[in-house]
């Protein structure tokens, strides 16, 4: 295993601490002693790893992104949102000539043809029914502003987490994303969008061509009556449709507005003079751009905002993509996975929820929303390794996970069609909402386990002991050390003495098979199945086991203790709180 550090500096109540990971490692000692805000901490270093929780990210640097482009670049588009409005005005003239003049196809071809060029480049045609034309446009963005953005983002998230006033009290190494510039030269992504554009488009459109009519109503051209027939058709019928396609490179952003205009009426056979179409277009241009003017700068100011929110868009998720490729190869996990405290409720309302499925995404979508980062993230993949279960579709050494927590839950998962069972050691099956707290507890720990589809990941769990009997904590401890052979290291907070201990003694006397059997048939003699395989699992597992345990202290230090220390000394946990209790009990009765 790669060695991995977590280094924080005055976090919460730790002042000083260096953590390296272990293929397990436990954060032990009493309660608000930032034992939490280290395991927060790990988290947030290893976000480009979830890619539920780094999906929120990718919306928040996007969201950041947008801002800034918006108060800082907005006026650096005036050439292009002009660009559109000059085209757009072209465009809707040209329509209108077309069906009140009756030009037939040749002639229109002919007339687009030359007005290709600026505003249009060479892309302005006739596609079926359609007029469309295409105006590009380049966008550069300063290579600080999109370290600023990455600084922006991960401040808003880690503060969601820890109270970190700077963000440089905690770091990893040998790599931190935070800290590494990103080589933006190397940032390649594309983003489409209409946004809600085109609906004001269709609007905007059917205004200026009123006024079109009306010009020509005014100068006796057309009369009232096929007037109201024209407008009540554009009205109905009018196609007017827009897409914005964004292209990042490097610094620089190429930005392609498609604009679609029609219907052209069908039928429409006259054939006229190209020259004196052009003559009318320019003219009725000169007549009506004042009077348009302000439905044209209406839409394109939507627009610009649209298209600085793509940009926004196409710079994050490439960058966001780029950070997490280099996270995977510096560190070498490849998923994370955050287990909170308090996993119970959550289990039970993921799984109430998915008893109503036509309920079940919004809910748990509102129920996310209330979480942070964290939390939020976990509710996803316990929600997705349920369905996993549910729908059977756990790989091999999923399948193999779950055979080796039937002797910590005394019993089986099950599902039928909507439903987890639980089948316990004697055979009778109940659902999982009205089960012990053990089993709904582990039930809450595994599940996102079940989740991953990398075999090589890292799991956070906030105290794995929660709700468990002590025996079941000593099998626990077992379980957790067979997880880094089959799929996953593991980093734990812990008050249990017995998870340390157990864990200290197969690291240290690495007992063999039939130890190990022995030692689960002495905890749990009434389960007849599963407790061979977990034994072997564990006895393999053991023998390339690194454990490491740190003890988190009163007076903010953070201490390593070797497993062999473990062993001959007072564990800082429940043991010395009855040791405690038993001395101040004899002095009761003295």
């Amino acid at each position: 295993m790669r060695s991995i550090k977590l280094v924080i500096k005055r976090l919460g109540p730790i002042k000083n601490s260096e953590i390296e990971l272990g293929n397990v490692t436990l954060f032990m000692g009493p309660p608000n002693t930032g034992k939490s805000y280290a395991l927060k901490a790990l988290y947030s270093k290893l976000l480009p790893l979830d890619a539920y929780g780094f999906n929120v990210a990718i919306q928040t640097m996007k969201n950041n992104m947008s801002k800034i482009l918006l108060e800082r670049y907005f006026e650096r588009l005036t050439h292009l949102h002009k660009s559109l409005e000059d085209a757009l005005l072209k465009l809707l003239i040209i329509l209108a000539i077309a069906v009140i003049n009756e030009l037939d196809p040749k002639t229109l071809e002919e007339v687009l043809k030359s007005f290709r060029g600026k505003p249009f480049e060479d892309t302005l045609t006739l596609m079926g029914d359609e007029i469309v034309a295409t105006i590009s446009a380049k966008f550069s963005i300063d290579k600080t502003e999109l370290e600023r953005v990455k600084r922006l983002c991960i401040r808003k998230i880690v503060r969601n987490l820890i109270p970190a006033c700077d963000l440089r009290c905690v770091t990893l190494e040998p790599f931190d994303f935070e800290k590494t510039e990103v080589p933006v030269e190397a940032l390649a992504g594309t983003v489409n969008t209409v946004k809600d554009v085109s609906d004001k488009l269709r609007v905007v459109t059917t205004s200026i061509l009123s006024k079109i009519f009306k010009y020509y109503i005014e100068k006796g051209t057309v009369e009232t009556e096929r007037f109201k027939t024209l407008l009540q058709m554009f009205t109905n019928e009018i196609k007017a449709n827009l897409g914005v396609s964004v292209t990042v490179r490097g610094e620089n952003a190429s930005i392609i507005i498609t604009l679609f205009i029609g219907p052209i009426i069908s039928g429409t056979l006259r054939k006229k003079d190209t020259k004196a179409v052009l003559e009318e277009i320019l003219e009725l241009e000169r007549n009506l751009k004042d009077e348009v003017e302000p439905f044209l700068i209406l839409l394109t100011t939507d627009l610009n905002a649209t298209v600085l929110r793509a940009i926004g868009e196409g710079f994050s998720k490439p960058l966001c993509r780029m950070i997490k490729g280099m996270t995977e190869a510096s560190l070498g996990f490849e998923e994370v996975r955050f287990i909170p405290f308090g996993r119970t409720p959550i289990v039970l309302a993921i799984e109430g929820v998915s008893r109503e499925p036509l309920e079940r995404i919004p809910v748990l979508e509102k129920l996310m929303k209330l979480y942070p980062i964290n939390l939020s993230s976990y509710v996803y993949w316990a929600s997705e390794g349920r369905r996993l279960l549910l729908e059977n579709e756990l790989d091999e050494t999923k399948e193999k996970i779950l055979t080796l927590v039937a002797p910590l839950i005394e019993g089986k998962l099950l599902h039928d069609k909507r439903n987890v069972l639980y089948e316990d050691w004697r055979g009778s099956k109940v659902s999982l909402r009205l089960t012990s707290a053990l089993v709904e507890e582990v039930t809450g720990m595994l599940f996102p386990i079940l989740s991953l589809s990398s075999n090589n990941s890292l799991v956070l769990v906030e105290e794995p002991e929660a709700q468990l009997h002590p025996q079941a904590q000593v099998v626990s401890a077992l379980f957790l050390a067979s997880l880094p052979s089959l799929c996953c290291k593991v980093v734990a907070t812990t008050h249990s003495d017995l998870i340390a201990l157990t864990l200290s003694y197969l690291v240290v006397k690495k007992p063999n098979y039939e130890q190990l059997v022995k030692l689960l048939r002495s905890l749990v003699p009434h389960i007849s199945y599963n407790v061979e395989e977990l034994a072997k699992q564990a006895s393999q597992s053991i023998k390339d086991l690194d454990l490491k345990i740190y003890e988190f202290t009163r007076d903010g230090s953070v201490k390593p203790v070797e497993p062999e220390t473990v062993l001959s000394k007072e564990v800082p946990s429940i043991t010395r709180v009855i040791d405690v209790l038993t001395e101040w009990a004899f002095e009761l009765t003295r």
